[in-house]
């Protein structure tokens, strides 16, 4: 689902190739890639390559948009906040 979401997309490629922007460039990205490229230090690929970011206990799953909406909910309103 990442490679369909075109921010994650971008991200990933930016990631792959390990190509870092000018500011310049950057500027020129949507509002949603900017704010993945803020964390480019902590983003890596798992074995499967998926995009994940790095923490200091573990690592976070890159979410596609779509799925956002079905983790909330998920979490928040049929788990309980935890």
């Amino acid at each position: 689902m990442q490679n369909r979401d075109p921010v994650v997309e971008r991200v990933k490629q930016m990631r792959e190739s390990s190509k870092i922007l000018k500011e310049c460039d950057r500027r020129r990205e949507s509002l949603e890639v900017r704010k993945l490229l803020r964390h480019w230090r902590y983003l890596f690929f798992d074995a499967e390559g998926v995009l994940i970011r790095k923490t200091g206990h573990g690592s976070q799953l890159i979410l596609p948009s779509e799925l956002k909406p079905l983790i909330y909910r998920e979490l928040h309103e049929n788990m309980g906040h935890l």
